[in-house]
């Protein structure tokens, strides 16, 4: 596993630099999108590379806010009405917002909020990833009993069903700052992950990168956990795919905001 993940480690690198250089050329917003987006999975799965490969916490939340920083500028760059699809724009695929609050970013976590979409686009994403994904941003920039988280969580009572049950209970427990019923969500929430990443591993097209970083490592458990801890509660979970490193107390201040573009340079030790 060590030699095939220091494989990745390497492509990834490589496939960064590839993706940053060719955003010169693009021209349409819509592939400068998706572009963005493949380049933050790159950055958290080499963030995840340097974790399992060194235990290299920097470097962990370093890649983390790297994805995070290049989400957030495209956030404030990009003018929604001239995308032909909002598919990879919605707000249910800010996965980079998750990679913010796993990195201890909560600034650019929280900046990411008023430039997400407010509204559920339908045919382009499932009513109930899009209440979820906003219900973490609303709680976290205006408040646990905020309107907007509310009337959120309400539409996600609503549509939650299967896997998003237990997502449902994580959000209830975090509007209600409930540390002890956190900690039940999350039993549940990393129990069903498990469930569904050994149906992934059965399955022959899987991607074999994904199973070797983003599989064993749950970013948005460590997402979860650090917004509960900003919410003010006491929670202290350890569980497979939750490791006790990416909870180090980081000893450096973070790169520059645009260290994205520049891949190749390491700012960690």
């Amino acid at each position: 596993m060590s030699s095939n993940l220091e494989d990745d480690r390497d492509n990834l690198r490589h496939t960064l630099r590839r993706l940053v250089e060719s955003l010169a050329s693009v021209r349409w917003p819509d592939v400068e999108v998706a572009t963005i987006q493949e380049l933050c999975t790159r950055y958290r799965r080499l963030a995840i590379c340097e974790l399992l490969l060194d235990a290299n916490t920097e470097a962990f939340a370093d890649c983390l806010y790297n994805s995070g920083r290049a989400y957030l500028a495209l956030l404030q760059r990009i003018d929604r009405s001239a995308l032909q699809s909002q598919y990879h724009f919605c707000t249910s695929r800010a996965q980079p917002f998750l990679d913010s609050l796993a990195a201890d970013d909560v600034d650019t976590a929280r900046a990411m909020a008023p430039w997400s979409a407010s509204n559920w686009a339908r045919g382009d994403e499932y009513e109930e990833d899009f209440r979820y994904m906003r219900f973490l941003m609303d709680v976290l920039a205006h408040g646990t009993t905020s309107s907007q988280a509310s009337a959120c969580l309400q539409g996600l009572r609503v549509v939650a069903t299967g896997f998003d049950s237990a997502r449902l209970g994580v959000c209830e427990s975090l509007q209600a700052t409930d540390a002890r019923a956190f900690d039940l969500a999350m039993v549940e929430f990393l129990q069903q992950r498990e469930e569904c990443v050994a149906e992934e591993r059965g399955n022959p097209s899987a991607d074999p990168e994904f199973l070797r970083t983003e599989a064993p490592i749950c970013i948005e458990g460590i997402a979860l956990v650090k917004l509960a801890r900003v919410l003010g509660m006491e929670v202290r979970i350890q569980a497979p795919g939750i490791p006790r490193w990416a909870f180090t107390r980081r000893k450096k201040a973070f790169p520059p905001p645009d260290a994205w573009r520049e891949p190749w340079v390491s700012y960690a030790g």
